[in-house]
């Protein structure tokens, strides 16, 4: 399952909305809250975190190392990194179904309801 797809069938759109608003740092996405659980999800979706990091880095004008460089602060650990990396993975996701409803290429709602009624 890709990471959006994940996104629309877990979180209701004013959770989408909320991460997309604060980050999954405050702990918004339940889901996410444990490193155990972050961390399975890193294992399950490692290359495409990557891609998004990447082409979020590109869309900035900057590296993917220095795009991580300025998100990433107070990191000691490869845990601590994994479950940096896949809050703003998921956070990347968010901010893009936010601004497609927004700019009314998707009903968000609509959206959520459909991933959760197909599973």
């Amino acid at each position: 399952m890709k990471i959006k797809e994940w996104v629309l069938s877990t979180q209701s759109a004013e959770t989408i909305r909320e991460i997309a608003e604060h980050g999954c740092i405050n702990g918004t996405c339940c889901e996410l809250i444990y490193y155990s659980d972050t961390i399975k999800f890193y294992d399950e979706h490692k290359e495409e975190i990557w891609e998004l990091i990447s082409d979020r880095a590109e869309d900035m004008g900057t590296s993917t190392l220095t795009y991580i460089s300025r998100e990433l602060a107070n990191i000691d650990t490869d845990t601590q990194f994994k479950n940096a990396l896949t809050w703003i993975a998921v956070e990347i996701v968010c901010l893009s179904l936010i601004c497609a409803d927004e700019f009314g290429h998707i009903d968000l709602s609509k959206e959520v309801n459909l991933a959760m009624s197909t599973l």
